[in-house]
């Protein structure tokens, strides 16, 4: 691993956050997270055991999409805990009131100290860590059918790596991503020449050009990642930079859980990309084509 990742590694599990934040990530721990993918928590206080640490840490609701008839038109529906035990979580559907979603976790100390009451020693925990060992009904990311239409070809191999992160095979999953990456580059520069048209950035077409003349995949998203259009920068952040990085990484040399975090991340950038971003070109570029009609049919009317 480089030092920057295990820097950032290290800082992840030395920062200190409060109770409220800590329930927060952990309720994102079950509705989102992969088996085996660990979440690391360090709390500003501490309490007089894992089990209590973990009582407090359960969520009161999560929001998750329910596939019973009565729900499976809606985006996602509201669970309420129910019988819920240490290291297993039990929730209803709060809209159909039948369907049922349970969690076996397993919670792991990494820093605790003895302290002596009145009553005798208790030991009293700060850092600890979940691991999400099983699911049912079996965790499976949400995929919209577009994302697969778009990718085309490639689509057999996502989902490959789909299957991989199903089962918490970090490195499995990123690796079959990167083939995606190393498949769908000229999609991604056809992507970004859309959007550099749309947002007339002529700096960014240009780059596009330099781009193609490469014959490696890797380094041909290397040069567009230089310069990426407005659009294609949510809140500054570059998703093509994303991918890049994954896929001129060395990534059999990641630990599992690095592993299983950096196919997330291009799992949510894929989704953006393939999915979203492109869904709202063509929304764009229809919208435009259409004013340009009537432009160009209003002058023709006046003359």
């Amino acid at each position: 691993m480089s030092t920057a990742k295990q820097q950032a590694k290290v800082s992840a599990a030395e920062e200190e956050i409060t109770l409220n934040e800590a329930k927060r990530r952990f309720r994102e721990f079950i509705e989102s997270y992969s088996l085996l993918r660990p979440l690391r928590i360090s709390l500003d206080r501490e309490s007089t055991s894992a089990d209590f640490t973990s009582s407090l840490l359960w969520p009161d609701a999560i929001h998750l999409q329910c596939k019973s008839e009565e729900c499976k038109h809606l985006e996602s529906t509201t669970w309420r805990p129910e019988h819920s035990r240490i290291e297993r979580l039990q929730f209803k559907c709060s809209n159909c009131d039948t369907a049922k979603v349970e969690y076996w976790y397993k919670l792991i100390t990494t820093k605790t100290t003895e302290s002596q009451t009145a009553k005798g020693s208790v030991t009293l925990v700060k850092d600890f860590e979940c691991i999400k060992v099983g699911q049912w009904p079996v965790w499976a990311p949400k995929i919209p059918n577009r994302l697969l239409k778009n990718l085309g070809p490639s689509a057999p191999l996502f989902r490959r790596g789909l299957a991989c992160l199903q089962e918490g095979l970090g490195i499995g999953a990123s690796a079959y991503f990167r083939r995606v990456i190393e498949e769908e580059v000229k999609t991604l520069l056809d992507l970004v020449e859309r959007a550099a048209r749309l947002d007339d950035d002529k700096g960014a077409l240009e780059n596009i050009n330099l781009a193609r003349q490469s014959q490696v995949a890797s380094e041909r998203l290397k040069i567009a990642i230089e310069k990426v259009p407005p659009s294609l920068r949510p809140g500054n952040a570059n998703p093509l930079a994303i991918l890049y990085g994954a896929l001129s990484g060395a990534v059999h040399q990641e630990p599992e859980d690095v592993a299983l975090a950096t196919a997330t991340r291009l799992l949510k950038t894929f989704i953006f990309l393939f999915e979203e971003l492109k869904e709202r070109m063509d929304a764009a570029e229809a919208y435009s084509s259409e004013l340009n009609q009537l432009k160009n049919g209003s002058l023709t009317t006046k003359q």
